[in-house]
């Protein structure tokens, strides 16, 4: 079984996003098809998340992928 990717994420601007929309944990986790017990790992950074959970979380806050990512992917998205 391949290995799934995992993206280095922000968890305090995941939380801070979060807290700009007003929504709670659960609300994040239903929008990006996951617990709201990851969500909180996530946040705490005490648990990995795959690149593909981070785009859905990205999504569901209505961000740029690169904007909740420990490093941005390319220097455009930096100057964006």
């Amino acid at each position: 079984m391949p290995k799934t990717p995992t993206a280095a994420v922000n968890g305090t601007a995941i939380r801070e996003f979060r807290h700009l929309l007003g929504m709670s944990t659960s609300e994040l986790a239903d929008r990006a098809r996951t617990t709201s017990q990851h969500v909180s790992n996530i946040e705490l950074e005490t648990r990995a998340c795959s690149a593909v959970l981070a785009g859905r979380i990205a999504d569901a806050l209505g961000v740029r992928r690169a904007a909740i990512l420990r490093m941005p992917i390319n220097a455009e998205e930096v100057a964006a």
